[in-house]
């Protein structure tokens, strides 16, 4: 296995946004442990203690991600995932992945612009624009994006509106897996709903109510799904017979980072 060290330019990177988020803890009064807190979950603390309103801490986000910039582990997993034409869909507000590989934001045809600011289901980041977005690769963020404040999701009001959305819009088809008419075929919920699934870097813990439901409003329909890990994790009880109950096989592979390398390790389980 092959580790890859940080660049001196990411350990910068790195330490920049260390310092800003000392700046913004210090400023509502609480202390910065750079061993339990990352730029993210700052603000979730902050959110949580009741030292800022839902808003104001969705501002603190926009200002951390303007600049931010991912590490260089990610870079194998976009060049397959383009070369296959497989989508994306990510939890994160951010849109490093796209500036790393110059993807330009888009929105689908017929979609309003206005809408996005709550809801960005059709917009998406690519080379070029896209017709169908379960068999184009493009980056869809479907907790929100950083430049859009309304559309980022953190508290519990937020994922309420967001289920709502969605259950919205399902109701508007009776099958969105074979529906060729459902007006969402052309946003990110075509591909939860035509699309096996890869699941990594992503905890699926018991608080991610949202994504829990969507998966089994999905699993309805017989799709595939796998949820990857480390093999260090224990994904016993519970959490096991859940995966399993929405249809998602559990792989692990071995690694330090999840990333490295992550690709070659599905293919060998898979044997593909």
């Amino acid at each position: 296995m092959v580790c890859i060290k940080k660049n001196e330019r990411l350990q910068q990177l790195e330490k920049e946004i260390r310092t800003q988020v000392e700046i913004i803890m210090a400023s509502v009064g609480i202390n910065y442990n750079p061993n339990s807190f990352d730029a993210l979950s700052i603000v979730v603390n902050i959110v949580a203690q009741g030292k800022t309103g839902d808003f104001a801490a969705k501002q603190i986000i926009k200002t951390l991600f303007d600049n931010y910039t991912l590490k260089d582990w990610i870079i194998p997993f976009i060049k397959v995932a383009e070369a296959i034409q497989s989508p994306i869909l990510t939890t994160n507000y951010d849109t490093s992945l796209s500036k790393l590989f110059h993807l330009s934001p888009r929105i689908t045809d017929g979609a309003s612009n206005k809408a996005q600011e709550g809801f960005p289901f059709e917009t998406y980041f690519a080379p070029s624009p896209i017709n169908h977005p379960w068999d184009s690769f493009a980056i869809w963020h479907i907790h929100g994006l950083y430049y859009y404040v309304n559309s980022i999701r953190i508290g519990q009001a937020d994922y309420d509106n967001l289920q709502r959305e969605i259950q919205a819009r399902l109701k508007k088809t009776t099958n969105p897996l074979k529906d060729n008419h459902w007006d969402n075929n052309n946003s990110w919920l075509s591909i939860v709903f035509r699309k096996n699934l890869f699941i990594f870097g992503l905890g699926l813990e018991k608080d991610e109510e949202v994504l829990w439901w969507l998966l089994k409003e999905r699993a309805k329909y017989g799709l595939k799904g796998w949820y990857v890990c480390r093999e260090t994790e224990n994904v016993v009880g519970q959490k096991a017979r859940n995966l399993r109950d929405v249809g998602l096989e559990i792989i692990k592979v071995d690694n330090i980072d999840l990333h490295e390398n992550v690709w070659k390790n599905l293919w060998d389980k898979l044997g593909i």
